[in-house]
């Protein structure tokens, strides 16, 4: 499976009933990320676990278009807004974007306890530029 995985290009949900052998996938997305389609195939299965999860959205390696799946993963409750910040797959200006179109969407947004917790890391983070850039943007 891992090897059909590392070669599939264009891959869209191929898993949706079927049940995966999860720590095999973590193990081989430690070892080499996989490639962007694949993996969102694999985020996007009901049964993926935190833990794959984290190691996707903290890996380096790009999600390709991870802005609209991310939008969507953020609407559906299945991200948090600091998620998407904290995920070094996606640029800091589209994660900015994101998270603003979110809030604007979000009725309540600024009250939301992860909404709450990313106000304070930017508050805590005050000499840096883009700490500034995504304080402003949240300001209603």
């Amino acid at each position: 499976m891992i090897a059909e995985l590392r070669e599939a290009v264009g891959m869209t949900h191929p898993f949706r009933d079927e049940e995966l052998p999860w720590p095999e996938l973590l193990r081989a997305q430690a070892e080499q990320p996989f490639d962007a389609d694949p993996a969102r195939s694999l985020l996007d299965h009901s049964d993926c676990p935190t833990e794959f999860r984290n190691a996707v959205l903290h890996s380096p390696a790009s999600l390709g278009t991870s802005g609209s799946w991310m939008e969507q993963r953020l609407a559906a409750g299945a991200l948090t807004v600091l998620d998407v910040a904290a995920a070094p797959c996606t640029p800091a200006p589209a994660a900015v974007r994101i998270i603003t179109e979110h809030a604007a969407r979000t009725p309540g947004f600024l009250h939301a306890p992860a909404a709450r917790t990313l106000i304070r890391r930017v508050r805590t983070r005050r000499d840096h530029a883009d700490a500034w850039v995504v304080a402003v943007r949240l300001l209603p």
